[in-house]
């Protein structure tokens, strides 16, 4: 049974961020697949788990084989769609996370201060909104 379903959106924390990364916070759940199945999306499940595997930090009972366990597909907020091992995923750091679109109005905007919206938006982790501004609509 997996942690996590599918169309439901998660951040959680892996055993191996020097391999995999740390980038998943409000990953969307797209699968959750075999071995057989996950390698057709991503061919390189061989060698990442064994650099998981090298990176020390796993749990005991660990699997040492990569066609043992399951895997799920996400879409990270970027778009980038991934492969990650559901025993690479540290269960205890699962949290389901409730999202929305919010809508800010903020009024006499000048085209410097839109500029400088877009980069504090982009600053605080937001890579994907829409700004109108005079009747004219950006998309990052």
């Amino acid at each position: 049974m997996p942690a996590m379903d599918n169309k439901k959106i998660y951040d959680f924390e892996t055993y191996a961020p020097n391999v995999l990364g740390t980038s998943f916070k409000r990953v969307e759940i797209l699968g959750y697949f075999p071995y057989e199945s996950a390698v057709v999306f991503q061919p390189d499940l061989q060698p990442i788990h064994a650099a998981v595997v090298s990176s020390g930090n796993l749990p005991v009972g660990f699997p040492n084989d990569p066609r043992q366990y399951n895997y799920y597909r996400i879409k990270k907020p970027d778009g980038s769609i991934t492969i990650i091992g559901e025993p690479w995923i540290d269960p205890t750091s699962i949290v389901e996370v409730q999202v929305s679109n919010a809508l800010i109005n903020v009024p006499n905007v000048s085209t410097s201060d839109l500029a400088r919206i877009t980069v504090m938006l982009k600053q605080a982790g937001f890579v994907n909104f829409d700004i109108t501004f005079g009747g004219t609509t950006t998309t990052t």
